[in-house]
């Protein structure tokens, strides 16, 4: 029997599904992020709202979490749900979208 959870796990890795609605979503919730630097969302991440490592280095993944935990209350988080919704909430995507039909 397989595990429907493994199975949605193995299916979406082998996709090439965007990640990066999951973070806009946290920055518009005002959380800083992890990402890596693998072409997907790191364009989105500043030292303002998170921090950006090399892909597949666990060693600076576990040193970056626990910076991050242990600097959490430098992110300034109303900052980073403002930029995010500035730049990505609904009136962004109706001004792109306006652009769009010119």
């Amino acid at each position: 029997m397989t595990c429907p959870r493994l199975e949605m796990h193995l299916r979406l890795r082998r996709a090439s599904i965007p990640r990066r609605p999951a973070v806009i979503e946290a920055l518009a919730c005002g959380c800083p992020v992890l990402v890596t630097a693998s072409g997907g969302p790191e364009h989105l991440v500043d030292s303002g709202n998170g921090v950006v490592i090399p892909p597949r280095d666990l060693t600076l993944l576990r040193e970056a979490l626990l910076r991050m935990r242990h600097e959490a209350d430098r992110y300034d988080r109303a900052a980073i749900r403002a930029s995010a919704l500035r730049l990505y909430g609904p009136e962004a995507f109706a001004r792109g979208f306006a652009e769009i039909l010119r």
